[in-house]
């Protein structure tokens, strides 16, 4: 099985479980950082109404969850490197 059919077959069962648990199913960490099943839905929701429609695709699903991935990755290696802690950096 590849990757992106691993993906969605994770997606599919995150979301079935989402409906019955309230959506605090992890489907992904990085570091100490969880991405949620309840987070992933509400940073969809919250996608522009033109990109909804790719969105809702598993294709679209795949790829935004990839983008959250990289983000956090990136939020985690900064804030390794300390960066969380300089006074003129910006934290999220």
């Amino acid at each position: 099985m590849n990757y992106e059919k691993v993906l969605i077959l994770i997606l599919g069962v995150a979301a079935g479980l989402a409906a019955c648990s309230g959506g605090d199913k992890v489907i992904a960490r990085i570091g100490r950082t969880k991405i949620t099943v309840k987070s992933f839905q509400e940073r969809l929701n919250d996608s522009p109404a033109g990109y909804r429609s790719y969105l809702d695709t598993p294709a679209g699903k795949k790829q935004f969850l990839d983008l959250m991935l990289r983000e956090k990755i990136v939020l985690e290696a900064a804030r390794r490197a300390g960066l969380d802690k300089k006074d003129d950096i910006r934290s999220f």
